[in-house]
């Protein structure tokens, strides 16, 4: 093993180990300040973001790279910008198609909820939660999209 490489290694190691240390010293902290309860909400959120990362199939690490290797170039940035929207494009066409796929595979389950239940109890719902709908008509809404 180089040199190179074993400096590099045992750089990440150490940011591995700091990160679990920084976790393991905000942990009480945090119990203490959200509760047992928020706390397992957050590190569950946390835990999803996580494995969406996964979901990217690499293609945020490679953006990520090949943004900084054409800036550094002196690659224009309207060429860069072009790049950075076709890759968001396509991570927005896979998480599309994914959606698409689990409502597909939950309807054919059954395990898909029929929204005309929610929508027949929607006051009741809005009223259980302590919530008020908002009085908002079609003149607001042409109103609102004047605003440019």
């Amino acid at each position: 093993m180089s040199r190179k490489v074993a400096h590099n290694v045992l750089w990440n190691v150490t940011g591995t180990l700091a990160s679990l240390a920084v976790g393991l010293i905000a942990l009480p902290v945090l119990l203490h300040a959200m509760g047992a309860a928020r706390l397992g909400i957050f590190t569950l959120a946390l835990g999803l973001i996580g494995f969406s990362g996964l979901l990217d199939l690499g293609l945020g690490r490679a953006l990520t790279q090949t943004v900084s290797s054409a800036l550094g170039s002196g690659r224009p940035q309207a060429a860069v910008a072009a790049l950075v929207w076709h890759v968001l494009g396509l991570l927005a066409g896979l998480g599309s198609a994914a959606f698409a796929w689990e409502l597909a595979t939950k309807h054919r389950l059954g395990k898909l909820g029929l929204p005309g239940l929610t929508l027949q109890r929607y006051e009741s719902l809005l009223a259980a939660d302590g919530f008020a709908p908002l009085a908002i008509t079609t003149g607001h809404t042409l109103l609102a999209g004047s605003y440019t």
